[in-house]
C-alpha cells in the first residue's frame, strides 16, 4: 500500500496527522478537501496572529479573545494542538482580561505556528507531486 500525502513516518510534533486522515476517511471522493483546508489554515493564520500581536498591543483583552479563538477553531481543524492549546491560553487570559506576560505566549505561538507552517507546506507538497 502506497503512503499517502500525509505519511511522515510519525516523525511531525506540531501536526496530529491522524486529525486529516479522519477527514481523509469521511471524504473518500473529495480528496482535494485536505489540500483544500491547509490551503485555508495558511492563508487564515497570519492575519489572525496579525490580530493577537495588535489586540496584545492595544492592551485589548476582548480582542485578544476573539481573534485567539478563531485561531484556535482553524487549529484543530488541521491538528495543530498544540497551537491550538496556545490559542485557548491567550484566550481565557482575554476573557479574564490578564494579559501580562502574554508577549511571551504569543512569541512561543508564532515560532510553534512557523513549525506547523513548514509541515503544512510539506504535506501540500507531496501532494502535488503525488497528483
Amino acid at each position: 500500500m502506497q503512503p499517502t500525502p500525509l505519511s511522515n513516518n510519525g516523525a511531525s510534533s506540531h501536526l496530529d496527522i491522524a486529525v486529516l486522515e479522519n477527514l481523509m476517511r469521511q471524504m473518500p471522493d473529495r480528496p482535494e478537501i485536505i489540500t483544500r483546508i491547509l490551503t485555508s489554515f495558511l492563508h487564515a493564520s497570519p492575519g489572525l496572529l496579525a490580530d493577537i500581536r495588535t489586540a496584545l498591543m492595544a492592551g485589548d483583552p476582548e480582542m485578544v479573545r476573539k481573534a485567539a479563538h478563531a485561531m484556535k477553531s482553524g487549529n484543530l481543524q488541521v491538528g495543530a494542538r498544540q497551537l491550538a492549546a496556545m490559542c485557548h491560553e491567550l484566550e481565557i487570559l482575554g476573557t479574564m482580561g490578564l494579559l501580562l506576560d502574554s508577549e511571551l505566549l504569543l512569541a512561543k505561538l508564532e515560532e510553534e505556528y512557523r513549525s506547523v507552517e513548514k509541515e503544512v507546506g510539506l504535506i501540500l507538497a507531496r501532494s502535488q507531486v503525488d497528483e
